[in-house]
């Protein structure tokens, strides 16, 4: 499993690289999401008012460090998480090795004609699907998620409506004997006149032990959605009964429940 020394190495050697909290930062990402509580809460609540407890096989679709996943199989008894980051699935089979039901799969759901070789009663995206994947890769990422839902499953997939949902304490800071990381993020507009952000976080780790420090920058695209796109956006893939709410989880954020 990647650590957060690995992470800060990775930014002292090649400040310059495509460092990303899916990939070289994973072990950041991780300690991003312990310090926002009362918004893992806030998710397992919507999933709990909105999967059916007769869900028996669930699929999170984009699992990450799978901080959901032991909710969603101690509540419905097998769960599947799926990510295309192996670093990220790595951290997440370290949270799941002591939950009974939970397997993992490295997979791009935006991949044309994946299968994952199973069925699943419901399925759960939360910050990652329509952040994330633009365009046809959407489309295929939303097809591949119709195709293996049973008849009469449900899905629940967030979206970002505006930059609020993008806010964080500026800036954080972690710590571990060696390693001082600190992260400020800034959002933007995309610019193209479609409404769309970018979040730009600037990481400075410093080596607590000769001074040494450097600086990161990430850049990353993220798609915003009114209840009306999102809506038209899972009708198109095939789903109905679509239900938007918004702000659920967080304020400027959307999330939507849809069947098969």
């Amino acid at each position: 499993m990647p650590t957060f020394a690995d992470a800060c190495d990775a930014v002292l050697a090649d400040p310059g690289g495509d460092h990303s909290l899916y990939t070289t930062l994973a072990p950041i990402y991780e300690r991003l999401l312990v310090t926002a509580e009362a918004r893992y809460d806030a998710q397992v609540l919507a999933v709990t008012e909105r999967v059916p407890t007769s869900a028996r096989v669930v699929l999170d679709a984009g699992c990450g460090v799978g901080r959901l996943l032991p909710a969603l199989a101690e509540r419905h008894g097998a769960v599947v998480g799926v990510d295309d980051s192996a670093e990220l699935l790595s951290i997440a089979g370290d949270h799941v090795a002591a939950s009974e039901g939970v397997s993992l799969v490295e997979a791009d759901l935006a991949t044309p004609g994946l299968e994952l070789d199973r069925r699943f009663d419901a399925a759960v995206s939360l910050e990652y699907l329509t952040a994330h994947l633009h365009g046809d890769d959407l489309a295929r990422g939303l097809a591949t998620l119709r195709r293996h839902l049973h008849d009469g499953g449900t899905l629940v997939v967030d979206a970002v409506a505006d930059r609020r949902a993008l806010a964080e304490d500026s800036p954080s800071v972690f710590r571990d004997e060696r390693y001082t990381a600190e992260r400020a993020v800034g959002v933007v507009d995309a610019g193209d006149g479609t409404g769309d952000l970018v979040r730009i976080a600037d990481y400075r780790v410093t080596d607590n032990r000769t001074g040494e420090g450097a600086v990161a920058r990430e850049r990353e695209p993220i798609r915003t959605f009114d209840a009306a796109a999102l809506t038209a956006a899972l009708r198109r893939a095939g789903f109905r009964a679509v239900d938007v709410d918004a702000g659920v989880v967080e304020d400027g954020a959307l999330l939507a429940t849809a069947r098969v």
